[in-house]
């Protein structure tokens, strides 16, 4: 799936999961809410339009 869809950023996604579930307390709150105003969305997208790719 990563070569399909390369413009998503997995390794950053991969990453952030790492920190919220065992590197919480390294964990930035300004970056938390950054990733969820800023980048979340356009993720979303990206997700939706792969779904619709492979159903």
């Amino acid at each position: 799936m990563r070569k399909q869809f390369p413009k998503v950023p997995w390794s950053d996604i991969a990453g952030m999961r790492t920190i919220l579930t065992h590197e919480y307390h390294r964990l930035d709150e300004e970056i938390v809410e950054s990733t969820v105003a800023i980048d979340l969305p356009d993720l979303v997208e990206q997700i939706e339009f792969i779904l619709t790719v492979i159903h």
